[in-house]
């Protein structure tokens, strides 16, 4: 049995065969060229030497050389006791404060180190900014120029 051919259509198929239709004829494959290159020989590397062991400034201090009780005070106010923990709060520690007549410390309640400071935290504003070096470390009320002092 031969398949009938109308002009315009695609051919009908035998019993048993399957003829596509002209738009759905597969395209021939395509011949993909494998690239080869090759590697350069790897060369040998002497061992690196130890680095000398040096001790670590005190801006690479962690939070945990921190954490404990301080007495922070404000040039022109009383002195307030702050705890400083390493209880993680996000991306801070938490922190109390006690004892404090000054209204822009008495709110903090988390702390971090950034670029070499102790940064005080009011709600997630900061409220102090204090440097790591030296004792007592000193600083400033954020937004003014009242000096601070923290110490153990």
């Amino acid at each position: 049995m031969q398949a009938h051919r109308v002009p315009g259509k695609a051919p009908l198929a035998t019993r048993g065969t399957v003829v596509p239709a002209p738009s759905q004829t597969p395209a021939p494959p395509q011949r993909l060229e494998a690239q080869t290159r090759e590697l350069p020989a790897a060369t040998p590397q002497p061992p690196a030497s130890p680095s000398p062991v040096t001790k670590p400034s005190s801006h690479a201090r962690g939070p945990t050389s921190f954490v404990g009780n301080w007495t922070i005070k404000p040039a022109n106010g009383a002195p307030c006791r702050l705890n400083l923990t390493s209880v993680p709060t996000l991306d801070l520690y938490k922190a109390s404060i006690s004892s404090c007549s000054s209204n822009a410390l008495q709110n903090v309640n988390s702390w971090n180190i950034r670029n070499g400071n102790i940064v005080l935290y009011a709600r997630g504003s900061v409220v102090a900014r204090m440097n790591t070096e030296g004792a007592p470390l000193k600083g400033m009320l954020e937004g003014s120029s009242i000096p601070l002092t923290l110490s153990r």
